[in-house]
């Protein structure tokens, strides 16, 4: 079925949802636009609207998307436009987040698209631009909210070029794109940083991740300590919460035992203890740290926080 979002915006926008993140329809309604939500295998009409978003998704798009490909090739022939890393011709780049394991080939691209972006990483693609039509995309994630949010702009760009062609008044998308990124990123234009919660961190609580059991994928198994490292190269003092170790998880909360074992290893700052409120708690009330990190925890962790929160 298809959802629409602001229905009294004033541009009309067609999303094919191949795995449409949240903050990507919140920043499209945000910035004016009606927002028609169809699933990735719905035929879409070219009438009705006056753009389409392609949103990001994840897998393999040669084997898992060929619906949505045939659906665009043969239902659409209006001009359409996919904003989801150095900027090519430039000498800015942005801070993007992006997670993924395929990437366009350039030497494959034809000779009528160019390279927008570039990871300057492992110099992979991140983004392509047709050199006449006001096609272009990105191969990471403008919407994200993790930190900085360099490329957010690229929405404002987006619904600026579909107004252009419905006033009838095209402008050439690469060269408004290039001229709107660059102005983002210049010292005077750029947004104020948002209200810092206190002046300097000196101390954070890290809760990391339970013990990998067989199967399951093993991104967080090593971020705690990785966070740890890059906590401590800053000068920022860290205590972490890991549960490693389960049989001191088995100990009361109010017993002797565990109040000793908490001080022995409050001299290390590291606690192989189960993610609770309850030892949260406690460990906060011992160290009294500026702030708490929960994303490097998985799930457990982050629930502990809202409940924290609660």
């Amino acid at each position: 079925k298809q959802c629409v979002f602001n229905p009294t915006g004033n541009i009309s926008i067609v999303c094919i949802d191949c795995g449409l993140k949240n903050n990507q329809l919140q920043i499209l309604c945000q910035l004016g636009a009606k927002v028609t939500v169809f699933p990735w295998n719905h035929p879409v009409k070219q009438d009705g609207f006056d753009g389409l978003f392609l949103s990001s998704g994840p897998g393999d798009p040669q084997t898992q998307c060929r619906e949505t490909i045939t659906i665009i090739k043969s239902g659409i022939t209006s001009e359409t436009i996919k904003p989801p890393c150095l900027l090519e011709g430039t000498q800015y780049c942005f801070i993007a987040s992006q997670n993924h394991a395929f990437a366009v080939l350039t030497s494959h691209v034809d000779k009528d698209w160019s390279v927008l972006f570039t990871n300057q990483n492992d110099l992979s693609n991140e983004g392509l631009i047709h050199n006449s039509k006001p096609f272009f995309s990105v191969q990471f994630y403008p919407e994200h909210f993790a930190g900085l949010r360099d490329a957010k702009n690229l929405f404002q760009i987006f619904l600026d070029i579909v107004q252009s062609y419905k006033l009838a008044k095209p402008i050439n998308a690469e060269k408004y794109l290039v001229e709107q990124l660059s102005k983002r990123v210049n010292g005077a234009n750029a947004p104020p940083p948002p209200p810092a919660f206190c002046s300097r961190l000196k101390k954070v609580l890290i809760l990391g991740s339970n013990g990998l059991k067989f199967g399951q994928p093993g991104e967080f198994d090593c971020s705690a300590n990785q966070a740890v490292k890059a906590m401590n190269e800053d000068n920022i003092s860290t205590v972490l919460l890991n549960p490693r170790n389960r049989r001191n998880s088995a100990e009361p909360i109010g017993s002797d035992r565990f109040r000793r074992t908490l001080i022995l290893l409050s001299l290390n700052q590291v606690y192989p203890y189960a993610i609770t409120p309850q030892h949260v708690e406690l460990i906060l009330r011992m160290h009294k740290p500026t702030g708490i990190l929960l994303s490097f925890g998985e799930e457990i962790s982050l629930n502990c926080g809202i409940k924290l929160h609660e």
